[in-house]
C-alpha cells in the first residue's frame, strides 16, 4: 500500500487511488491484527508529531520567523 508520502512509505496511512484496491487494503487489515497494529502505531505516531498543538506552534515560529526575516532582508 501507499503510504503518507511526506512521513513515510511503509504504510502510516492506507490510501489508493483505486477504490478497489483500497477496499482490498480495507479487507486485510480487518482479517491481519499484526498489520493494523503497525498501521495504528505509525498514523498515531504522524499525528502526534505533526499535528500536536506543540509541533503546531513550532511551524508557526518558523514561519513568523522566516517572515521576519525576509522582511529584514528586504530593507
Amino acid at each position: 500500500y501507499e503510504g503518507v508520502k511526506d512521513y513515510v512509505q511503509d504504510a502510516a496511512v492506507l490510501v489508493d487511488d483505486e477504490p478497489k484496491e483500497f477496499a482490498k487494503g480495507i479487507i486485510e487489515l480487518i482479517g491481519n491484527s499484526e498489520l493494523r497494529g503497525v498501521l495504528e502505531k505509525k498514523a498515531r505516531k504522524y499525528a502526534v508529531e505533526g499535528y500536536s498543538i506543540k509541533s503546531i506552534a513550532k511551524q508557526y515560529i518558523e514561519l513568523y520567523d522566516k517572515l521576519v526575516s525576509s522582511k529584514k532582508a528586504k530593507n
